[in-house]
């Protein structure tokens, strides 16, 4: 295999390392996850990458693990050999520990045709600027396969849908696929990532189909968490997000999805008319809801998990702030005050 192909996806999963230098341009140096190095010393790193006659290797001076990188990867970043084997297998290598599978349709789609005209976020380089914000944000690392990037946005959807946006300036953004029960895809949406009037922008390929992310995921027989938004929803398993629209009159267009099961989050906005407004309608319409405490001083479910908590305390917190019916309308009253 090229060795060119190996060092890209050193700093590909450079960012999973807490602590990551480059030493020389065959030698970088990193926190060993086999065995996390030390748990005195969070700067201690004793793992080594190093190429030796054509190929990258991974050794820890601490714990003793070695291996070669693809077996590295295959261990410690998952998402990212998955990658490396779609990359080999287009360079024609087929052999030993490069042959995979063939994919899933659940994976699959995420080559399909159209989202090839664009970049998965976990093909990009640690420096590029969707990486970062991706990585700052604490976007899981499962999601960032399923996450693309463009630079040219209005490009890209012209492609799909001809004339439907006018150029814009500036126009780099990452895209978020929406996926329906049948892994196709039916839209998507743009994040921008410089500042822009038009912060999201929701393009639906076929106008009947509800503005909805994760349809692909959800197991419509359990608890599913519904979100303002696709990035709030990464963080709790089993989850929707409303992409632009009312909540509930998105929700009255998935099938098969029923109302007890259902747990509406909106951002934690207790001084917004509108915000309260829209909790009271979800409370008339019998649906459970979270009322968020008022030690929760955040906006919204990203901004808490970026200032420290957990993605087990804010399932804890969602699951104990749940109300219906009178409890619920009870519970918005002290939110409100």
């Amino acid at each position: 295999m090229a060795l060119w192909l190996e060092t890209k996806y050193i700093n590909l999963i450079s960012n999973q390392f807490t602590v990551f230098k480059r030493k020389t341009d065959k030698l970088y140096n990193v926190r060993c996850p086999d065995c996390g190095d030390s748990q005195k010393n969070k700067l201690k790193a004793r793992g080594y990458f190093f190429e030796k006659q054509g190929k990258w290797f991974y050794k820890c001076h601490n714990c003793g693990y070695s291996a070669t990188l693809v077996s590295f990867m295959k261990k410690h970043t998952p998402v990212q050999y998955k990658e490396y084997l779609i990359d080999t297998l287009r360079e024609g290598e087929t052999k030993g520990e490069l042959y995979s599978k063939p994919e899933s349709p659940k994976s699959s789609l995420y080559g399909s045709k159209q989202l090839k005209l664009i970049t998965k976020v976990s093909s990009l380089y640690h420096s590029h600027i969707a990486k970062n914000w991706i990585v700052n944000r604490m976007i899981p690392n499962k999601y960032h396969a399923q996450l693309f990037y463009t630079d040219n946005f209005t490009k890209f959807t012209n492609k799909l849908l001809p004339n439907k946006l006018k150029e814009m300036p500036k126009d780099k953004r990452i895209v978020i696929p929406l996926i329906d029960e049948n892994n196709n895809l039916f839209g998507f949406q743009g994040r921008a990532l410089y500042d822009s009037s038009l912060r999201y922008i929701t393009i639906l390929l076929d106008e009947s189909r509800p503005k909805v992310f994760g349809l692909n995921n959800v197991d419509k027989d359990k608890k599913v968490y519904v979100f303002e938004g696709p990035f709030d929803s990464m963080f709790v398993d089993n989850s929707l997000a409303v992409c632009g629209s009312d909540i509930i009159q998105a929700l009255s267009t998935v099938h098969n999805l029923k109302k007890n099961n259902i747990v509406i989050v909106y951002d934690n906005e207790p001084r917004s008319s509108i915000i309260n407004s829209k909790i009271d309608t979800a409370i008339n319409s019998d649906y459970n809801v979270v009322i968020w405490p008022q030690s929760i001083k955040q906006k919204d479910v990203n901004d808490m998990i970026t200032s420290g908590m957990t993605e087990a305390n804010l399932k804890l917190i969602l699951d104990v702030n749940t109300y219906k019916g009178l409890n619920a309308k009870l519970a918005l009253t002290a939110y409100r005050k």
